[in-house]
């Protein structure tokens, strides 16, 4: 499915019933700019193949990544299931450098961020290092991820009243993207992005995904070695590349169910079609 407004040329996909945007690296500040430049708060979603995997159901993980404004792609996996279906090289970002990306455009037009997520001390390091990096870019507040529960209408009210045109959330927040998602509407305007590690690796205390590894889709391995019981997963990896599979065989072309055929005039089948075309055209 593609959308059209303006000079700016907006696709979004659906890939078995995930919606996944076609976001090409010249039209990224456009696309931004057209977020920005909205009414409503507008929920920028990473998407990796867990999540897609997640994204499927009917939880409210789920509709957070259907009702996003941007969902963007940071699988390897997943952008070869696109090709597999759709016959689309689908552009991919590496998760920090799509936040650092993020930030510069915001930085080229002064806007603002807000920083919610991780521990005190993490936090305000990386703020600190936000501002050294980005200095057009304004920085107009920073919550950390531990407040109390008592605290969130508090926390959202702070919110409010910084207005930034960022809501850029990490680790620590309880509820992550869906916790963006369920009270968008309390924000006043701007865009929201939540990537776990990302106050972390502001504040150096978390290396960056390897950049090697990212490009060959073995970015999970390092996850695998430290976390090992989430081997589990390989099981429903495995499930929706089978109904991918599954979705080519019924249709070579698109990955979708194709139209049954009609029989021609009075009951007659192609052939019978076929020779009365040429009785015509005789």
């Amino acid at each position: 499915m593609a959308e059209k407004s303006g000079t700016e040329r907006k696709e979004r996909l659906n890939v078995l019933s995930v919606p996944i945007d076609v976001l090409e690296d010249e039209a990224f500040e456009e696309r931004i700019e057209s977020l920005l430049s909205s009414d409503s708060v507008e929920q920028i979603v990473l998407l990796g193949l867990w999540d897609y995997v997640r994204a499927r159901g009917r939880s409210v993980f789920a509709r957070t990544v259907r009702s996003a404004s941007l969902v963007v792609p940071a699988s390897k996996t997943l952008q070869h299931i696109v090709w597999f279906l759709h016959g689309r090289r689908l552009p991919r970002y590496l998760p920090f450098d799509f936040v650092v990306k993020l930030l510069t455009t915001l930085e080229k037009k002064e806007r603002s961020v807000y920083i919610i997520g991780s521990r005190p001390e993490t936090l305000q390091r990386a703020t600190s290092n936000v501002r050294g990096s980005f200095p057009g870019l304004h920085v107009v507040g920073r919550c950390s991820g531990e407040f109390d529960r008592a605290d969130e209408e508090n926390v959202i009210l702070a919110i409010r009243k910084a207005s930034p045109s960022l809501i850029l959330a990490g680790n620590g927040l309880a509820g992550r993207d869906k916790w963006l998602y369920i009270h968008r509407e309390k924000f006043v305007r701007g865009v929201t992005l939540w990537y776990g590690p990302c106050i972390e690796m502001f504040a150096g205390k978390r290396k960056r995904t390897s950049r090697e590894l990212w490009r060959r889709g073995l970015d999970f391995l390092p996850e695998f070695l430290t976390r090992p019981w989430r081997i589990y997963r390989l099981f429903p990896y495995a499930w929706i590349l089978l109904v991918a599979l599954g979705m080519r065989l019924r249709d070579p072309i698109r990955g979708v169910r194709p139209p049954k055929r009609t029989k021609g005039r009075r009951g007659k089948g192609r052939r019978g079609a076929h020779r009365d075309g040429a009785d015509r055209r005789s």
